[in-house]
């Protein structure tokens, strides 16, 4: 077997990916298991890709016209896989007082419950939504919050610079990370996805 993500994939069966409308207990947790490979992939390029690293960050994490032009220090020790049940992906960076959080919500068939989206009253909702978890964490620290939801499968509709309960929120897709992405090293590796049902559901392949 070469040693690659695609092999991983193969080998854990997350090709046969559930039925849209399948909602039962196996194909929900397939979907979940899907989704935490794709977070994991994503991660270990995120830790050791400088290069995909600012690439991510300006595709999917920055907020236009609020963070700044260019990334902010990020090390490999400020990516993290599920730090808490409200964020798959969190990336952090610490300047002097400028503190910044990028959380990411990614999504890779399964839709989007009502607490993970920032559109919903049950995102906003105490002990439960993850808008307000997230913000219940951080507010003291008077961290500058981004929450990001990625690969969902419908359009949200958020208006640019929108904000809820103090956090910037986006919706980017996994077409707005293939636009660019770099292809050498580990990354290259990363774009052998090909039709893989869980970008989107929007025909994007990922491909040498």
């Amino acid at each position: 077997m070469r040693p690659s993500f695609f092999s991983l994939y193969k080998r854990g069966r997350y090709l046969r990916t559930p039925d849209i409308g399948d909602d039962s207990d196996a194909a929900k947790k397939q979907r979940k298991e899907t989704e935490r490979f794709a977070v994991a992939a994503l991660a270990f390029c995120l830790r050791h890709d400088e290069g995909f690293r600012r690439h991510f960050w300006e595709k999917i994490c920055r907020v236009q016209g609020v963070d700044p032009g260019e990334m902010p220090r990020i090390t490999d020790g400020d990516i993290e896989v599920e730090p808490h049940q409200w964020a798959d992906l969190r990336l952090t960076s610490v300047n002097g007082t400028d503190r910044f959080m990028w959380v990411i919500e990614a999504k890779a068939g399964a839709p989007l419950a009502k607490k993970q989206n920032p559109t919903k009253d049950e995102f906003r909702k105490k002990g439960v939504g993850y808008g307000r978890l997230f913000r219940d964490a951080e507010a003291k620290l008077r961290t500058k919050m981004r929450y990001i939801v990625l690969g969902a499968s419908k359009d949200l509709e958020l208006p640019a610079r929108k904000k809820v309960p103090g956090i910037s929120v986006q919706q980017r897709s996994w077409a707005d990370l293939l636009e660019g992405m770099p292809r050498k090293g580990i990354v290259k590796d990363l774009r052998r996805f090909q039709n893989l049902r869980w970008l989107g559901g929007s025909g994007v392949s990922w491909r040498n």
